[in-house]
């Protein structure tokens, strides 16, 4: 619920990837989740239950709103690891969603391609200032 939360956490590079306006607007319909090992702060992500149609179909969904992992622990497979388990819990425990959509910069859209994703559609960030490309997977 707190912003401060966050600083509580050793992180390897400035916290401006995730600052207290972006917690503020994904606090409201998200639940945030940091990615913590050892005290050290590696990166954060949101999930929230959604909708979305395709092929004139309306479909629940868990949509990814927001993933960042810090710089230094990229390239580890990380990334890979915690989108594993999300989709994981939602096979699990939503057995009525079907599908995982997530928001994504273009520069990183290649990772969710690399997993079994295909693009949804491109929409322009709400200050204009970046392109977002959504993703979809069917996950049964």
């Amino acid at each position: 619920e707190q912003y401060d939360v966050i600083y509580k956490y050793e992180c390897s590079e400035s916290i401006d990837f995730f600052n207290e306006d972006l917690f503020n607007k994904y606090n409201k319909n998200n639940e945030i989740f940091i990615i913590i090992y050892e005290n050290k702060l590696l990166g954060v992500f949101t999930l929230r239950d959604d909708n979305f149609i395709l092929n004139d179909t309306e479909y629940a969904c868990v949509k990814i709103d927001y993933f960042y992992v810090c710089r230094k622990y990229r390239t580890y497979g990380l990334g890979t690891l915690i989108l594993t388990d999300i989709i994981w819990i939602v096979k699990r425990f939503r057995k009525g969603t079907n599908y995982i959509l997530a928001d994504s910069l273009v520069e990183s859209c290649m990772f969710y391609l690399k997993k079994g994703f295909d693009y949804y559609k491109s929409t322009k960030s709400e200050n204009s200032e970046y392109n977002i490309i959504t993703m979809y997977k069917k996950i049964r």
